[in-house]
């Protein structure tokens, strides 16, 4: 048993050796965008255009879409309704912004995949934000995304949003879920334009309109199993 007992644990110091030695260090947070609040607040956003599907979001919808309002000027907000059994489009209506009716997916789209295919048909901009009903954005962020697109080129550029961590069972195990995420796609290593490893957080996600009908759109990964990283 004594023998046994130090075999794991030098199994297990060797495997947490060698997780710190690895280069692109997944328990580092390196990867981040600032967000300015004072004039990246006015930016003129026309060339942007904000599709958020949402399926029974009532209670958090108003305060999304009034966070993508506060980002600037321009930019054009459309809501796909996403078969909701309760108030979604009327919140998102008294918001003042389009709000589309989805209709049932076809056989193999999800339901998410579906309702951003049938907002990217009112799309006119340059580039699409694809936003989740839940997620609240930092004044200036839009802008600093922009920005970071076009002075790197991107094509796709995405954000992870910052979980709820309201209580201790949250505080305890977001970290660690965070952690391994970045340990099956490295962040550092997906920033490579070189790189074969591909990441993307779904809930955020600007990308040049033109680049994403250009692969087809959501049809060319309608039954991915993870669709972020499939884009």
């Amino acid at each position: 048993m004594g023998t046994l007992i130090l075999y794991l644990s030098i199994f297990g110091v060797l495997c947490w050796w060698s997780l710190i030695l690895l280069p692109w260090h997944p328990y580092r947070v390196r990867e981040k965008i600032e967000a300015g609040v004072s004039e990246k607040t006015k930016s003129l956003l026309s060339d942007i255009t904000v599709l958020i599907p949402a399926r029974n979001e009532g209670q958090y919808i108003q305060r999304t879409i009034k966070s993508v309002q506060v980002q600037g000027k321009g930019a054009c907000i459309v809501v796909i309704d996403d078969q909701s059994s309760d108030n979604t489009a009327k919140q998102a209506r008294l918001c003042g912004v389009q709000v589309i009716s989805g209709i049932a997916p076809p056989a193999g789209w999800s339901g998410k995949l579906w309702a951003l295919q049938q907002g990217l048909q009112e799309v006119r901009t340059p580039y699409t934000l694809l936003l989740d009903a839940d997620i609240v954005l930092t004044p200036g962020i839009i802008s600093e995304l922009r920005q970071k697109a076009q002075d790197e080129n991107l094509a796709l550029l995405s954000l992870m949003a910052e979980p709820p961590m309201s209580n201790f069972v949250e505080r305890l195990l977001m970290p660690a879920f965070i952690f391994f995420f970045k340990l099956l796609y490295p962040f550092s290593l997906a920033n490579k334009p070189d790189s074969r490893v591909a990441a993307a957080a779904g809930g955020c996600i600007l990308v040049e309109t033109q680049a994403l009908r250009r692969i087809g759109a959501f049809n060319c990964l309608h039954d991915a199993l993870i669709d972020d990283c499939t884009l």
